[in-house]
């Protein structure tokens, strides 16, 4: 089957590393982060980043573990851009669009490695995405930003469903197109929230001071708290379980508002 033939191309990023932390951006947003060091081997779906057919930018940043001030010696990482047809139940048909993999750090010195490259895709949608989103460098009022997150806190808290949905409806829309899904966004929502409640996980406090995270050329931000931990997150004390709940936002040029994009 030839790539034109496909009716929903689906794009994952593989991955397999050893003694190293690691980052990818598609087009500067947040694919995969891995920050745990050792050894970690799997694929994430990236058709939400790509919002229309074309050349895509990747980026990939090879960082030393914890503690550490170089690459190992027996550092690696390999990536992979690889799709398939997702209408099909065939997925060993699959092919690779982009790859790369570390060289040899054996007697060398070198603290970490940054690579720019691109692939090229062919998808059957065309998203807006953050492509008329103004860029935070010129939002003066960073407070505003804060309490727009604030208000996605409280709305957690209260587990408001109706104005959450309401809130993450772009996000859902272009999320749903590109990956071909039909979700019942409000159901699946509803039970996340309920699930969290059942197994004992609490949601953590809003953190006291944040950091800003800019994404998508500097269009699309995201605020952590101490050691990177996202506001939406949820902790079972027993357990020492974790979950958060990513949430990326832009402001359209003629926008008065912030709006959740991813």
């Amino acid at each position: 089957m030839k790539m034109k033939e496909f009716k929903e191309p689906y794009y994952l990023v593989d991955f397999n590393s050893a003694i190293c932390n690691f980052e990818i951006y598609i087009n500067d947003m947040p694919a995969f982060i891995h920050k745990e060091g050792g050894s970690i081997a799997s694929h994430y779906p990236i058709n939400h980043f790509i919002l229309e057919s074309g050349k895509q930018e990747i980026k990939i940043r090879v960082l030393p573990t914890k503690n550490n001030a170089r690459l190992g010696d027996d550092t690696f990482l390999k990536i992979k851009v690889f799709y398939y047809d997702s209408s099909t139940t065939n997925y060993e048909n699959t092919f690779e669009a982009f790859k790369y993999e570390t060289p040899d750090f054996k007697d060398k010195n070198i603290p970490s490695i940054e690579i720019v490259s691109s692939f090229d895709t062919e998808v059957p949608y065309k998203l807006i995405g953050w492509k008329s989103s103004v860029t935070f460098k010129d939002i003066k009022n960073k407070d505003e930003i804060i309490k727009f997150y604030k208000s996605i806190y409280d709305l957690f808290k209260n587990e408001n469903i109706n104005e959450l949905i309401n809130l993450q409806t772009i996000k859902f829309h272009e999320v749903d197109t590109s990956m071909y899904l039909v979700e019942d966004n409000k159901k699946e929502l509803s039970s996340l929230l309920s699930k969290l409640k059942k197994e004992q996980f609490v949601l953590q406090q809003f953190p006291s001071s944040v950091n800003m995270q800019f994404f998508g050329y500097g269009k699309v931000l995201n605020i952590v708290g101490e050691n990177n931990l996202p506001v939406i997150y949820y902790r079972n004390e027993k357990t020492n379980d974790e979950f958060s709940f990513p949430i990326l936002i832009h402001k359209k040029a003629e926008s008065n508002s912030f709006e959740i994009i991813r």
